[in-house]
Order: structure tokens, then sequence, then C-alpha cells
């Protein structure tokens, strides 16, 4: 003989309610669907367009922070050849600090001699 507790019967009724709610919520979604075919077809298609131009934007964006990093690369680096590494510089070099930098290179001084000279080296 089997014994039935009476929690074991709340907790089949809980969860046959449950079933129902959910089934009931279904069935519900599914005729709204049927409902609306046409204007569910145009929102997924905006959708759609929308991932496209939110895609076009993250690809400019990315663009434009690779732009910016090798434009910081360019100005507040120098990569010198006899050492074999990059110099970190403090600051972007001005104009005539460029023009003195230019003309010392093109003498033979060591790019490292150069910018400690000019106290531009960040280290």
């Amino acid at each position: 003989m089997n014994v039935v507790k009476i929690d074991d019967f709340k907790k089949e009724a809980k969860r046959r309610e449950k079933f129902e709610k959910v089934k009931n919520f279904a069935d519900g979604v599914l005729t709204s669907v049927d409902e609306h075919k046409e204007g569910i077809a145009m929102i997924a298609a905006g959708a759609l367009a929308g991932q496209k131009f939110l895609k076009e934007i993250m690809r400019n964006r990315m663009t434009n922070k690779r732009i910016k990093e090798e434009r910081r690369h360019r100005d507040l680096e120098v990569y010198d050849r006899s050492a074999g590494c990059y110099i970190q510089l403090k600051r972007k070099m001005t104009g005539d600090e460029l023009v003195e930098y230019a003309i010392r290179c093109r003498n033979g001084e060591s790019k490292t001699a150069i910018l400690r000279d000019m106290g531009l080296i960040k280290y």
C-alpha cells in the first residue's frame, strides 16, 4: 500500500499549476505571432538593418582607435637601431626639436644621445 504525504500532493499540485501557466503563456505567444506576422517581419528587418549599422559604427570606432594608437606610437616613441629598442619620449617633439634631431642624426650621433641631451627620454 502506497502512502501519499500531504506535502507531496501539494508539490505536485504546484507543479501542475506552474505547467498550466507556462502552457497558457506559450499558447498566447503563438496566437499573438500568428495575428501580427507582418509587424514582426518589419521589426526583424529593422533589427537586421540596425545590426548592420551598429557593426559599421563599431568597425569605424576600431579603425579610429587603431589610428590614434599609431599616432601615439609615432609621436612618443623613436626606434634606435644601434640599441635595438624603442625609446619612449616624455612628450611630442616640437618643430625646432625635430629639425635639430634630424640634423644631428644626419651627422651620425646616436639617437639615444641626442634625445638624452634634449631631455626628452621618459626614463
